[in-house]
């Protein structure tokens, strides 16, 4: 049965994070951080189906190799709080052969990310199921070191995509400019400096600030502070609180595209089930937005997978199922699955009636 999945996350500094050790786990490569120093090792992480870099066509040719690219991004970031790489994670429906998912995610990657201007890394992974103590099983739950016998059922693409756009000169755009709050008369607006230098000629000015006999602060332009004999107290001018966002980045991080992605992505997967003669279809809505009487089970997390993935050991080794502890999360979706068991078995024989 095709899942559909599709998250997006922002890898940041303020989590503690880097883009250069994202890349690295992803890729099951080696690569040193410049920003920090930290050298990060995954080259013995396995399952690593496939890897590659996509870029625009004005980004520098050396930014193929994965190691540049990273680090070039966090040299790009000054900020401690600095918001590194974008993450998708897609699911890749199993119905479908690899050279057949890897088509997918590039057709996903190439128009939407990569056209838009992103700088993109592509990791595939396909681990096999596994018990607690991380040891493949078989369909029976059984411990087996045959590659044969393991289930692989769950092919999924990481995608670590630039923050930045890349300018036609192979340079790292701007996130934003600074903006300055300019008079003319009565009519005040917000410059960038390039605009600035194109109009003060037609008497826009900058503001600064003034403090008055009274002590009060005021903001004005330079002639008008020096015919008030002003003292000023900043050589700063005003400017607006976050300056004027880069129109690719705001486009890139409006409320909107992520809702957008997720319908993309589901019309090129059921596109690729289509065309291998599949007739599983995946939908990005949830069941309330499908009007389906069904009920969404919740996220398990690491530490109630591991449980659960406990619980189904020891039930396999023949230990009673009241001595074994399962997860509440664990517990409560099996209830979500038996009343979902439930509601779909009660429509079919309402529609059956109605034949």
């Amino acid at each position: 049965m095709a899942i559909y999945h599709l998250s997006v996350k922002i890898i940041g500094r303020s989590s503690g994070r880097s883009a250069v050790a994202a890349a690295a786990y992803r890729s099951g490569e080696c690569i040193t951080n410049d920003w920090d120093g930290v050298t990060h090792d995954f080259r013995k992480k396995n399952w690593i189906e496939f890897t590659e870099i996509l870029l625009p066509d004005h980004a520098p040719e050396n930014f193929k190799d994965r190691k540049t690219l990273w680090n070039a991004v966090e040299a790009a970031e000054k900020s401690k709080t600095a918001q590194l790489a974008r993450e998708f994670e897609l699911a890749l429906p199993k119905e479908l052969p690899h050279e057949r998912q890897v088509d997918l995610v590039e057709a996903f990657v190439k128009n939407e990310l990569v056209g838009q201007g992103m700088c993109v890394d592509i990791a595939i992974h396909n681990p096999p199921q596994t018990n607690d103590r991380h040891q493949p099983i078989n369909s029976a739950g059984n411990v087996t070191h045959d590659i044969e016998k393991m289930q692989f059922l769950n092919p999924h693409a990481h995608i670590l995509c630039t923050m930045r756009p890349i300018a036609e000169n192979g340079k790292w755009e701007a996130k934003s400019q600074a903006e300055y709050i300019c008079r003319r008369g009565e009519e005040e607006c917000a410059l960038t400096a390039a605009e600035y230098a194109e109009k003060k000629a037609s008497g826009w000015k900058k503001l600064y600030q003034y403090q008055t006999k009274e002590k009060k602060k005021v903001w004005l332009t330079a002639e008008e502070g020096t015919e008030r004999e002003l003292k000023r107290l900043s050589k700063q001018p005003k400017t607006t609180p976050y300056g004027r966002k880069n129109p690719k980045i705001e486009y890139w991080n409006s409320e909107e595209r992520v809702p957008e992605w997720r319908k993309i992505w589901e019309s090129l997967v059921n596109q690729s089930l289509e065309k291998i003669g599949s007739e599983e279809r995946v939908d990005a809505r949830s069941y309330k937005e499908q009007s389906l009487d069904k009920l969404p089970t919740m996220h398990l997390g690491v530490a109630a997978v591991n449980m659960e993935k406990r619980a189904d050991r020891l039930e396999q080794e023949g230990i009673s199922a009241e001595a074994i502890k399962r997860s509440d999360i664990g517990n409560l979706n099996c209830e979500v699955k038996k009343y979902n068991h439930l509601a779909e078995y009660i429509e079919k024989e309402i529609l059956a009636l109605k034949m």
